[in-house]
């Protein structure tokens, strides 16, 4: 039988902020991405134009919103007798 020693909760995801998919047709590809709570690199978004049209994304445009929410990761350890 296996039992968690210790459990860490820590993850987040990001993805389109709904508004710019709607008017302007930017979404972010591969979304929900999940960012691991052991990642310390940069943060960087497939922006994707569904439309016909041209868009300037300037330095500190909001194009991508994130979510941090608790998740299950446990390590285990085998028990030889229950």
């Amino acid at each position: 039988m296996l039992q968690p020693k210790r459990v860490k909760f820590r993850r987040a995801f990001r993805g389109s902020r709904s508004g710019l998919a709607k008017d302007k047709g930017l979404i972010v590809l591969n979304q929900p991405g999940t960012v691991d709570s052991d990642y310390r690199g940069e943060i960087l978004v497939i922006l994707f134009n569904l439309s016909n049209y041209r868009h300037k994304i300037s330095p500190g445009k909001r194009i991508a919103q994130g979510i941090i929410c608790p998740t299950f990761q446990a390590e285990w350890e085998i028990l030889l007798r229950f």
